[in-house]
């Protein structure tokens, strides 16, 4: 259908902001709307809604990098293989390999980090899970054999993370929530406890240690809540 205005500025702002977020392959079907909008946006004279374009920006944030050039058939095939839990095979280059080496995996999941795209998945036989880049897969072939899922495998596994923050660390966090769940105790001899459910991630490590003096006595435990909690 024929976008009004309204939808059609929010769809134009929402494909400025996920171009810098998303790979180009995995925007693909919405490009349609995508130009649509555009398209309407552009002719839209006269129309104050529309000027909006014009005055806002959804800046990222950090150094934002170039995805890297997705070699062709690639997504298709690990798509294939994820949706009918079959087993890959293929040529990786890894970072220190001087020559790509032939794999095969079991496909567990797809996870997409920035500009990224990382197939999480067994090697062989092994227990453990690797994560590899989309882009420096090569020659993928979805074989007839079924994957398996490691045992205990949870893609949406969260952790319950507990610290001790000072005054001002505790203030701003009140004001900008680590999650719905959040708790800020009372202080004690000039400390805070703070305990929050999120997602166990790199971002969340650096985040920690970048505090310094302001948090001590992190504490992470296992935890398991619904989506709906998660701001």
């Amino acid at each position: 259908p024929k976008l009004d205005p309204v939808a059609a500025l929010a769809y134009h702002l929402a494909g400025e902001h996920l171009r810098g977020v998303f790979p180009e392959v995995l925007l693909h079907e919405l490009e349609p709307r995508l130009r649509a909008a555009r398209q309407i946006v552009s002719e839209s004279q006269g129309q104050p809604i529309l000027k909006w374009a014009e005055r806002i920006v959804s800046l990222p944030v950090g150094l934002q990098l170039l995805p890297p050039t997705m070699p062709p058939g690639v997504v298709q095939a690990v798509h294939r293989g994820l949706l009918e839990r079959l087993q890959l095979q293929f040529d990786y280059q890894g970072y220190d390999d001087a020559q790509p080496k032939a794999l095969s995996c079991h496909p567990v999941a797809l996870v997409v980090r920035g500009p990224l795209c990382y197939l999480i998945a067994r090697i062989g036989d092994y227990p453990d899970v690797r994560h590899l880049l989309l882009h420096r897969m090569r020659n993928v072939v979805v074989s007839n054999l079924a994957a398996i899922d490691p045992e205990g495998f949870d893609l949406a596994a969260d952790v319950r993370v507990s610290f001790e923050a000072r005054p001002s660390l505790a203030q701003f966090l009140r004001e900008s929530r680590l999650s719905l769940d959040q708790v800020v105790a009372p202080a004690i001899g000039g400390w805070h406890l703070v305990t929050a459910t999120l997602a166990d991630t790199y971002e969340l490590e650096r985040w920690l240690n970048s505090q310094g003096k302001l948090l001590r006595r992190v504490v992470k435990e296992a935890a398991r809540i619904q989506t709906s909690n998660k701001p």
